[in-house]
């Protein structure tokens, strides 16, 4: 029940209001408001219907939409460098014997006949000159005879020399003619594969 308040006119014939509060948990529904006066002597007039009046439930907020996930971006790798093989250089020469620290010349500036043996050495270094000052770096080479009819090769061997080592080489000749044998390098870490070409004339 509420108190109505004369807002304007007279206590006879005036205009009466005042604002009604609703409980939250007042049912929904239609209701009809109704008015009853009192006067200065305490007399009370009947119940008169004023209207209606609409209770309805507020709307439900809408959830608030979970936000989907952003992936963060995965860095690409960066790619391993391919190391890069030095490239290498293979020189035979021509020695006298097959001993340690044998005089070793041009294969060009000797001479070579029919049924001898012949013995050369090989050095591996590296292409750009940086050897720390070894005439030759140690890995071992392979020597196979391009013309076995002419020459053979009995042995190739490594020979520790006075600045580096080498690979030692015994080469045998068959008959007249030229004898082109080749020198190869397989590679090793760092260091690239080669061959060499080593030609000289038997007579």
């Amino acid at each position: 029940t509420e108190t109505g308040y004369m807002k304007s006119g007279s206590k006879t014939d005036g205009t009466w209001s005042n604002d009604a509060v609703v409980s939250c948990s007042l049912p929904t529904g239609r209701y009809t408001v109704y008015a009853q006066a009192t006067d200065e002597w305490q007399k009370i007039s009947a119940w008169v219907a004023l209207g209606t009046v609409d209770v309805v439930s507020a709307p439900a907020a809408a959830p608030s939409p979970t936000p989907t996930p952003i992936a963060a971006p995965v860095p690409a790798p960066t790619p391993t460098p391919t190391p890069v093989a030095a490239a290498m250089t293979i020189t035979p020469y021509a020695v006298g014997s097959s001993i340690r620290n044998a005089a070793r010349s041009s294969v060009s500036t000797k001479s070579y006949t029919v049924n001898k043996t012949y013995y050369f050495v090989s050095s591996l270094l590296y292409a750009n000159g940086q050897n720390s000052g070894l005439l030759s770096i140690g890995n071992p080479l392979t020597l196979t005879s391009a013309t076995p009819a002419i020459c053979t090769i009995s042995s190739v061997v490594p020979q520790d020399n006075s600045g580096g080592i080498f690979s030692l080489a015994t080469i045998n000749t068959l008959k007249a003619g030229s004898c082109n044998v080749v020198w190869q390098f397989a590679g090793a870490s760092g260091r690239a594969a080669t061959s060499k070409i080593m030609t000289f004339a038997v007579k």
